[in-house]
């Protein structure tokens, strides 16, 4: 029986052993991560839309601050969110002149007013160059 119970033993320890410095080489354990896991730095960068839309509902939506084009400006997420941020979109594409939902713009525009015109004005185009002008051929954030 001691032979049964030593043998058990070493193999028990053999596994743990190996199981341990297994892992130890692949800094996979999932109780102690590795110490200096490298970790990829990477600059916040303006959502990766297809449309122009989609950008500004995106940005809407989720807020510019995120981006850091500015230190002090400070654009916060959910300023309009489902319907209304769309509405808010088309409203801000009309301003472009760009394709818009005249519907859509017509409901966006006292949204518009009430969240948006404080900083980047009823036309769209910035308070004296402080908050980005909405009407500029390419929107800031999206030439990044």
């Amino acid at each position: 029986m001691n032979e049964r119970y030593l043998a058990v033993i070493v193999v028990f320890a053999t596994v743990v052993f190996g199981l341990w410095h297994g892992l130890q080489k692949s800094d996979t354990h999932p109780l102690h991560p590795p110490r200096y896991a490298k970790r990829a730095v990477t600059k916040p960068q303006a959502p990766q839309r297809s449309t122009e839309a989609e950008y500004i509902y995106d940005v809407v939506v989720h807020g510019s601050s995120r981006l850091h084009f500015k230190p002090t400006e400070t654009m916060p997420e959910g300023l309009a969110t489902g319907e209304d941020a769309r509405n808010v979109t088309h409203y801000v594409l009309s301003l472009r002149n760009a394709p818009y939902d005249a519907s859509r713009a017509a409901k966006g525009a006292a949204i518009y007013s009430g969240n948006c015109a404080g900083c980047h004005g009823d036309d769209g185009k910035g308070i004296h160059g402080t908050y980005p002008d909405l009407t500029r051929k390419v929107l800031l954030g999206m030439e990044r």
